[in-house]
């Protein structure tokens, strides 16, 4: 069942939406076998109620986006509109004359054609959300107008709604990539850089459906690379780890362009996945640095041996607390996601994470992620002690910690740049969520294991065992 959902393609509409009357029920036929059935708009099992097969009937109430609310011997349900198609598309051959003209609103960049037919010639080009006025119907085309009735043609019913479409704002928090569809399989239209303002205006599975700022392009880009408030796009200066290449794309198989030394400084303006994108001060050179090997903090210009760590918090088991702590990275484990993890970890949970560097301990929620954890700190003074495990402020670099939940120490890396719609706490000082990895967890976007993470995580473990 999950893979046949995972197939049903959420594309154009293709059922014609008539206005004359809002209750009427227009026929139609279904294109395709097994189509799926729901007894809510959404693509759930929980809301899986049957399926249709090619050439039966049903009855269409109403056509929003790309459901159909449609009946079929009494029943009510939805499915996607590009499986139906009307019954009289292919028999009419006459407009269908309204009394009065209604207004509709363009779902997307559309095409006005000087008679019902997409070989016909093209009158106009509209924007998304452009008001028209329908005079009545020819088939699967709506004839429509200009305000003044100065400019005439038709479009495809499909595209027009009775209410006027609504969008929401983003920002891209790095570096994302724009498809043509929701998949990362599909063609890339362009990408948009950090701080990027998008119109949003849908959520197809894990990505959002986005607008140019004239209304004639759509595009889809990961949920996880967008967030609701304003983005900083402040140029930091991080500092290699070590011996560096810079490369030419966001990948080690592009061109090498320089290569630097461990210490030296860059400026860093953005994100791509696991790389950060920088430039030299004259900006004479500009590429990509994998985000493992950038830290935030300057290097001390002589380097002494590390100090002993920070006195460990008291753990109740001793006047120092030294030996709860100890006994604590004595049980520190690596445990992989898909074996093991998430069949323990239950969203909506609250667990603890362990700052390595100090020994402190804050709260935190999984609220979402199937690949891996989505988290939220759990108050204000938890999403503070979050932003001094991250060094100060939020930041792309990877961050080993150390997970404390359902009686397990384990080793865990933080994306530590709050990003997505979800936000669960109001009054933590945070917006969105930021991503918890594990052994072997996957990215949103990419759906792969960040070698990154994987490092941060290989740190927290080496810290727990060998310091």
């Amino acid at each position: 069942m999950k893979s046949m959902l995972r197939r049903l393609v959420i594309a154009g509409v293709a059922l014609t939406m008539v206005f004359g009357s809002a209750q009427a029920t227009v026929g139609a036929k279904v294109t395709r076998d097994d189509l799926p059935v729901f007894d809510a708009p959404t693509y759930t099992q929980e809301a899986y109620a049957g399926y249709l097969n090619s050439g039966e009937t049903v009855g269409v109430i109403e056509v929003r986006g790309d459901w159909a609310k449609i009946t079929r011997d009494g029943k009510i349900g939805y499915t996607g509109v590009d499986f139906l198609t009307p019954v009289s598309s292919s028999s009419s051959s006459s407009d269908n004359e309204y009394a009065t003209r209604v207004s509709g609103y363009a779902t997307r960049s559309v095409t006005v054609y000087e008679r019902p037919s997409t070989s016909s010639r093209q009158v106009i080009s509209l924007p998304w959300g452009t008001e028209v006025f329908v005079t009545g119907t020819n088939g699967s085309f709506c004839r429509v107008e200009n305000a003044s009735g100065t400019v005439r043609g038709y479009i495809p019913g499909a595209y027009l709604s009775r209410t006027q479409p609504t969008y929401t704002m983003g920002y891209a928090t790095q570096e994302a990539a724009v498809y043509s569809q929701p998949s990362a399989s599909s063609s890339q239209l362009g990408y948009v850089s950090r701080g990027t303002a998008v119109r949003v205006i849908g959520v197809r599975g894990e990505c959002c459906q986005v607008l140019n700022s004239d209304g004639m392009t759509c595009g889809y880009i990961y949920s996880g690379y967008l967030s609701k408030t304003p983005v900083d796009t402040a140029v930091t200066v991080g500092y290699t780890t070590r011996q560096v290449n810079v490369y030419r794309s966001a990948s080690t198989s592009s061109d090498v362009l320089i290569r630097l030394d461990a210490g030296t400084a860059v400026n860093v303006f953005d994100v791509n996945g696991s790389f950060c994108k920088v430039r030299n001060d004259p900006g004479t050179i500009v590429g990509y640095i994998q985000s493992a090997y950038l830290t935030q903090t300057k290097p001390a210009p002589d380097p002494e041996p590390e100090p002993d760590p920070d006195p460990e918090p008291d753990t109740g088991s001793g006047s120092s607390g030294n030996s709860g702590l100890n006994a604590l990275k004595a049980s520190v484990e690596m445990v992989d996601w898909y074996d093991s993890a998430q069949h323990v970890l239950q969203r909506g949970s609250y667990y603890t994470l362990l700052n390595i560097r100090n020994g402190e301990t804050f709260r935190v929620k999984y609220t979402t992620g199937s690949a891996h954890m989505d988290i939220e700190p759990a108050t204000a003074q938890d999403t503070a002690k979050l932003l001094t495990c991250l060094g100060g402020e939020w930041t792309y670099v990877r961050t080993p910690v150390i997970l404390i939940a359902e009686g397990k120490a384990i080793a865990a890396s933080i994306y530590g740049e709050p990003h997505g719609g979800t936000d669960t706490i109001s009054g933590n000082n945070m917006d969105g969520v930021v991503c918890l990895h594990l052994t072997n967890s996957r990215t949103h976007g990419s759906d792969r294991v960040d070698e990154d993470h994987q490092a941060a995580i290989q740190t927290a473990y080496n810290w727990a065992h060998n310091s």
